[in-house]
């Protein structure tokens, strides 16, 4: 569902795109699939670092709520 979410974000949505990345990370990390958690929060880190947004950096990927 998230990934189908993430297909469909216009190119400039990238803080959202960020969030969703990292709500995808979480759902690898619940499953025990680590691999995948660390693709997509890199994936969250590189699309979050042009809009800098430090919240997407504290908050998501520590692992805490939005």
């Amino acid at each position: 569902m998230i990934e189908k979410a993430l297909a469909e974000y216009e190119p400039w949505r990238m803080r959202s795109r960020a969030f969703a990345q990292t709500d995808l990370a979480m759902t690898y990390i619940s499953q025990g699939e680590i691999e995948g958690a660390r693709i997509a929060t890199e994936e969250a880190l590189r699309v979050a670092e042009p809009v800098a947004s430090q919240r997407i950096v504290r908050m998501r990927l520590a692992g805490g709520a939005r």
